[in-house]
Order: C-alpha cells, then structure tokens, then sequence
C-alpha cells in the first residue's frame, strides 16, 4: 500500500471510530449493544481482510506473521458470529457470553506467534541480513520466556491488589464473565511485552507496524481494565461507549499490517542499542516484586496458595529461561571458536590450493633454522616453478590454471612426508621444506617425476614440467638465517630454469656459509 493511500485510510478509520462513539452515546441501550458489536465485527472483517491482501501481496519473509495476526483475528470473530447467527442476536450473546470468549481465546497464541517471526535482526548485529527472518529460534523461546515472566510477575502482584478483591464479591453470573476477561487481558498484556521486548532487544525491520499493532493492544488493555473496574464497583454491565476500545484496537491492527514497510531496519537512538546486561537482568525486574510479595505475606501469616504456586512456576519459567541462554551461549562459544579456527587457518594457508602460504612458511622455515643451529638438525628447501604456465592460461583460461595449481599442489604433498611443509609462494611458485634425515636428490628426483605426470585440463591432457632449484645444509654449518636459505634456493631454481626447461640443480650450503652448485647437479629428462 502507497503513502498516501494508508493515510487515506488511517483517515478513514479515525472518522468511522468517531462517527460510532457518537452513535452509541446518542442511542438506546439496546440499539448501542447491537450497533457496538456490529461495527466492531466489521471492524474485525476488516482487520482479516488487511492481513490476508498484505500477506499475498508481501514477500516471503513478512508473509508468515500477517498470516498469523489474520489467523488471531479470525479466531476470535468466527465463534462469536457463529453464535450470534444462532441466537438471534439476543442479549445474551451481545453480553459476552463465556461460550463464545472461551475459543476466542486463541487469538493471544496465534498473535504471540505472528509477533515472534515479525522480520528483525540480532540487536548488536552489523550485517542488515544476519538473522532476518528468525532462521534460529533461540530468541523466539527466549523472548516467550520473558514474556511470560514479566506477566506472570505482574499477575502475582495484581492479584493482591486487584484481582483478589474482584473476585471475592461474588459477582455471581458475572463472574464466570470477569475470569474470562481477566484471561483475557493477560493475554493482551502478553503481546503487549512481546512488542516492547522486540523492539528493546531486537531491530525490527520498520516500526510503524509494530507500532500501530502495540497501540491497539494497548487500548483494548485499557478498556478491559476499565470494565474490571466497573464490575469491581458492583456493576454488572457497562455502557457500550466503554467498549469502543475493542473497535480501535482492530482498527489499528489491520492498519499495523498495512503500513507501508519502509525496507529498513529501525533507527536506534544516538545511545544505540542496550548493553549486552541489559535482556539478561530487564525480564526479572517484576519477579523481584513477586519475590517482595511473598517476603511480606510469609512475615504476616497471610501467604495465599495461589501466590505460592505462582512464585514456583516463575522459578520454573526463569531457570528454563536460564538454561536456554546456556544452551544459546554454549553453541556461541562454539561458533567463534569455529570461526577462530578458520580466521587463523585463513591467515596461514593459500584459498586456491590450501597450502602453506608465505607467512606460514617463513615461520616454519625459521624454526627449522634455530632448531639447526641449536642441534644441528638438517634442513633443505626447494623451490619449485612450473614452466609453460602462462601459456595455460592464455590457451586454456584461467580456471585450466587454477585447477593446474590444484593439481600441482596435490601432487608435491604426495610427494613428501608429513612432517614436511609444501607452501605457495604465489603464482605458480611453490615451495618445499624438508626436515630431519631425507635424501635431497631422491626428494627432488621423485617431485620431478610426479609434478610431470599427464594433468587434465578443460577436455585435454598436458604434460607439465617443473624448474626445480633446491638448497641442502650440511650438519657443519654455522648459524644462519631463514633469508638466506630463501635466496639460495630462489637462486638455485633460476639456475635450473636458464638451463632448460624441467631442470633441477641443488645447491649445497658449506660449513664456510658459501654455496655452490654440488658437482652431481640432476637434470630430469
């Protein structure tokens, strides 16, 4: 719905709300009751008929809780109609009769459900898309936790000072009828802290809906209290102007689910959102008013079972609560220990091949060198260059080059022991460190060998050879340093590759620090 046409409407919704109130104050009793529950029928025909066009006309991820909110509305508007068809529309019926209040019922967990998959993310989330949509329901059962928390809590304590007294005078017929509506209001405070805790611990997408939608429930809070009050008072019914707060509260839910969404996520103030604290402590502010209650009903002798039983069933409710957040804050630590892992191995190894990369491999190949110079360990690094590897990629693309380095990876892990580190350098420049007793030549000879077996690339078969220029440190060797052996081997392997291609020349370091080219240099044919 454009702009202008929903304020069209709101315009309208205020005017045929004003229109009815001045209806029913003008008219009888009797005609005001059946114009009351008319107009509020209407009202709620229109509510249903705003959730089901919004939700064929919205995508998927505001779909789901329009539906819910319509399904909520229905379930209250279809017993009461049906019963009314029945009846004849008798003063029986239009009195709110509990036959008919009692499936209503319904609505307060078909609304609380469309509320909890309302589209928001994570409060303290800086990617607009994590989390839209609700895909883990850890918060949903968290936020229900709280929900029934905060009303429970404050049930307990209205139940000393409001409810108790209302029931204990006896309302006789009526009272079957004031239990109902005490139910009832519960229910609608439970969506109300449903709304308020979204909006607090959560960023929804718009607020304009969430809104409307609170201040509907707010209003129709306010005139079930305003009822309670009167049959506190003694009365057994109130006039139906002091039910026009049931019209509103449709009217506002239907314009709620009609609000044009505005694509983005709700503006928090210039403080941001609330501290991490805040959702762990907020939802047991009112149990410590429950807690209060029962301190100073136990004092005076005057702990009523009700209260007693209520006050467990919070204490159930909050350790659930607790050992969810357990649970959530378990599988947290899981995943940044997850992401820890991959950040770090992201950091050390090539995306391409998932070799070693050059960070990694300078910090093994330092190791290595202090380990020599300590006990004299030996240490050989190759360097390894692929000849021709241009000229895969300008005949065979790119992803031919990719999956040749793929390959070659592949293969020089094969080709050594575990212990030993194979690293890409970048491009197609490898490197080997060998560690422990090893035979060079052999190494080198069969790393050759292999790196020149047959390769497929994009529907055909190359055959790729490698310049290979290895550094060897004899155990009598002095100190050194990991840059050194680096450059003897990048000198070694340009040395193999101006003699040819698939070349390979090892380079042995002296105990004078000097190298020179070993007199049985290995060229693979």
């Amino acid at each position: 719905m454009s702009r202008s046409t929903f304020r069209k409407l709101a315009v309208g919704s205020a005017v045929f709300a004003l229109l009815v109130l001045a209806a029913t104050l003008i008219l009888p009793l009797r005609p005001a009751k059946i114009l009351d529950w008319t107009t509020t029928m209407a009202v709620a025909a229109f509510a249903m008929a705003c959730c089901a066009v919004t939700a064929q006309r919205s995508p998927p991820g505001e779909r789901l809780w329009r539906l819910l909110l319509g399904a909520a509305v229905f379930s209250s508007f279809l017993p009461k109609m049906v019963a009314a068809m029945q009846s004849g529309f008798s003063s029986r019926v239009l009195g709110s009769d509990v036959s008919i209040l009692v499936p209503a019922l319904m609505l307060y967990p078909l609304a609380l459900a469309g509320l909890l998959t309302f589209p928001t993310v994570p409060a303290h989330s800086r990617d607009p898309s994590a989390g839209l949509g609700g895909r883990n329901g850890s918060w949903q059962l968290v936020t229900l936790l709280d929900c029934l928390l905060v009303v429970g809590a404050l049930l307990l304590l209205g139940s000393a000072t409001i409810i108790a007294p209302v029931l204990a005078r006896g309302l006789g017929n009526a009272g079957s009828v004031v239990i109902i509506q005490i139910v009832g209001t519960a229910g609608k405070l439970l969506i109300l802290i449903a709304i308020i805790l979204i909006a607090i611990f959560r960023r929804p997408c718009g607020t304009g809906s969430l809104a409307l939608v609170a201040a509907g429930v707010l209003i129709s809070i306010v005139t079930d209290s305003v009822e309670l009050y009167a049959y506190a008072a003694g009365r057994t019914q109130v006039h139906p102007a002091f039910a026009l707060g049931f019209l509103v509260g449709r009217l506002l839910l239907g314009l709620g689910v009609a609000a044009p969404a505005s694509g983005r996520l709700a503006a928090w103030t210039r403080h941001g959102p609330p501290a991490l604290w805040v959702p762990v402590i907020l939802p047991y502010v009112p149990v410590v008013g429950v807690v209060a209650l029962v301190a100073v009903q136990v004092t005076m002798g005057t702990l009523n079972p009700p209260v007693l039983y209520g006050a467990l069933g919070l204490v159930l409710i909050a350790l659930l609560r607790q050992t969810v957040t357990l649970a959530d804050n378990t599988r947290l630590v899981g995943h940044l220990r997850d992401s820890r892992d991959e950040l770090h191995h992201q950091a050390f190894h090539d995306p391409l091949t998932g070799l070693a990369n050059r960070a990694l491999f300078n910090d093994r190949l330092q190791q290595a060198v202090t380990r020599h110079d300590r006990h004299g360990d030996p240490i050989a690094v190759l360097f390894c260059d692929l000849d021709d590897f241009k000229d895969v990629n300008d005949t065979l693309g790119h992803p031919a080059g990719d999956e040749l380095l793929r390959a070659t990876a592949r293969r020089l892990t094969s080709s050594v022991r575990a212990a030993d580190t194979v690293a890409r350098l970048g491009g197609d420049e490898f490197a080997v460190l060998l560690e422990g007793p090893h035979d060079p030549a052999a190494t080198g000879h069969r790393i050759a060998a292999t790196i020149r077996g047959p390769c497929p690339l994009v529907g055909t078969t190359r055959t790729i050879q490698a310049s290979i220029g290895m550094v060897v440190v004899e155990p009598a060797v002095g100190p050194l340093t990991a840059e050194t052996l680096l450059h003897h081997a990048d000198q070694a392997m340009y040395t193999a590759k101006r003699r040819g291609k698939g070349q390979m020349v090892i380079h042995p370091l002296n105990a004078g620090g000097a190298s020179a080219v070993a007199s049985g240099r290995c060229q693979v044919d």
